[in-house]
Formats: structure tokens, sequence, C-alpha cells
């Protein structure tokens, strides 16, 4: 099937601007294979069937809807603050000599013992963390 029929099958298929879905697809009859998602002017569809070659994309001309969409969705963004918690794996500085011994070779094990630096040591990445805060926010 060529790729204007699959164009004109899937339009007929969606509805709405922002469409992300996954449903049986028209074209090899396979359930629950064919994922549909238009956003920003953008319309994109491929079938995850072995046999079935069905995919596509088309842009076109961003509407009025899809500018304004996108720029409330960026300044939802923006405003949101995230928060950020200290992991379980940011253990105390002293669980390794590793950490320590950096800490004293590059002269920070005084500052973190006055107080003055929050450091943590990443047992994941086995790494020193310096904690960094602004106004109690880390």
């Amino acid at each position: 099937m060529n790729f204007k029929n699959q164009l004109s099958i899937i339009e007929t298929l969606i509805q709405g601007d922002e469409i992300d879905t996954r449903i049986d697809c028209p074209f090899c009859k396979n359930i629950n294979t064919l994922t549909i998602k238009k956003e920003n002017s953008k319309l994109m569809w491929y079938c995850f069937h072995a046999s079935c070659s069905a995919k596509g994309k088309v842009s076109s001309e961003a509407s009025m809807a899809d500018v304004l969409s996108l720029l409330s969705r960026t300044k939802k963004n923006d405003t949101e603050k995230k928060v950020f918690t200290i992991p379980k794996n940011f253990v105390s500085v002293f669980s390794t000599d590793k950490c320590t011994d950096y800490l004293k070779k590059n002269h920070c094990m005084q500052s973190y013992i006055e107080g003055r630096a929050d450091i943590r040591y990443d047992v994941k990445q086995h790494r020193a963390v310096f904690i960094i805060k602004d106004k109690k926010k880390i």
C-alpha cells in the first residue's frame, strides 16, 4: 500500500489535536500493533508487526492552536519548581577511605568538619558530591 493510501486511512482514524494511541492495524489486521502520534503539526504512524510495512510521517504548517498549546506547555514547565531530595545512596564521606582521602588531598575536609560545606559520598557512582544550597533549598 502506498503512502497516500496509508495517509488517507490514518486521517480517518484520528480525531482531535493531540493524539498518542495504539490500535489494531487496519492494513495488516493484527491486534494492537499500530501506533499513531500527532503533536505539534506532526502526524506519525508505525505498525510493529514484522510483516506489515505501514509507517509514515507528515509535517504540516502549525496551526494557531498548535502554537498556543506549545507555548502554554513551555510556560507551565518553566514555572514548576522541581524539589530535589537527596538520594539514599548519598551517604557520609566517612563511609569510605577513598572519599576522605580525596577530600583531604583537595583541602575540603576542614570545610566539611566545620560545617561550611555539605559533602556526601555517592555509593552508586563512587564519587564525592558537593551539595549546593540556595536559601536552604538544594
